[in-house]
């Protein structure tokens, strides 16, 4: 189980592993920059059983990153 706290807001920019429940009462953002050696944007693949809310946000992406 991984829980991100009220007032927290995290930015991954690496991959998770395998997580059986993810509860979000702050943020956690996923970083798809541009891979710098690759020119791509970088993929996420988040394999979670169960994702609870409660307050928070999961951020995939802005409107203004293309």
């Amino acid at each position: 189980m991984l829980t991100y706290f009220t007032g927290m807001w995290v930015v991954a920019d690496i991959a998770f592993p395998r997580i059986n429940k993810l509860i979000l009462k702050g943020n956690l953002e996923l970083d798809h920059e541009i891979n710098s050696d690759t020119g791509t944007y970088r993929d996420f693949i988040l394999e979670v059983n169960f994702i609870v809310i409660q307050g928070g946000r999961l951020v995939v992406g802005w409107e203004d990153n293309r």
